[in-house]
This record gives C-alpha cells, structure tokens and sequence, in this order.
C-alpha cells in the first residue's frame, strides 16, 4: 500500500534526526549545525514521498503535499543559508515560514495516512 510504503520511507529519513524536536542551539555554530539538519531532514522526507510516486484515486493530495514539501524545502535551505552566514533577520524569517508551512502538510500528511512525512 502506497501510504504504507511512503510513511515508512520518510519515519526512516527521520530516524536519525528525532533529537532536532527538542534540540536548543546554544551557540552559533550549533544554531547553524542545526539550521543544515532541518534542511536536510526536509530534502529527505521531500525525496522519500517523490519516491513513492501518487497514489491511485489520491494523486491531487499526493501532489499537493509534494509541492507544500517542496516549498518547505526552499524555506529550509534559507534557513541554513541565513543561519551559515549569521544573518538572524532572514534565518527568523525562514523559521517562521517553515512553521506555515508545517501547520499546512500535517493536515495533508495525516490525511494521506503518511504521519511521518509531517510533523514540522
């Protein structure tokens, strides 16, 4: 099943970055440690639900979430950008772009019964 296969992809891609719901960056250089692992947990769950092509008689959730991780994506990149460059005025705005978007791909993730590929 497709929402079988595609929730396990993206729990899998997470695996190894469960600490970052907690994480409280002291410093400057783990702000932007920090900042790079969200850009990547993101291309990873982004790449885990492109991979799991659309599922049958859902295709226009599947894309929709595709395009909300995607944007996600970008956000995520700025982030580290802004984070790696110490620029804190776009790094703020970047997190507080990727918050919109979590509260918009949750819904759709739980929807699609994909949990795991949410949760930003």
């Amino acid at each position: 099943m497709w929402s079988d296969r595609v929730d396990a992809a993206c729990a899998d891609a997470g695996a190894d970055h469960v600490h970052l719901q907690s994480a409280t960056p002291e410093t400057e250089h783990e702000a932007v440690e920090h900042a790079v692992e969200v850009d990547r947990l993101s291309d990873a769950i982004l790449h885990a639900v492109e991979q799991g092509g659309l599922p049958r008689g859902r295709e226009q959730s599947a894309e929709m979430l595709l395009s909300q991780l995607g944007q996600l994506a970008e956000q995520t990149g700025l982030f580290a950008d802004a984070a790696s460059a110490g620029d804190r005025a776009a790094a703020t705005a970047a997190v507080a772009e990727i918050t919109v978007l979590g509260a918009q791909i949750n819904p759709v993730a739980i929807d699609l019964s994909v949990p795991s590929c949410g949760g930003f």
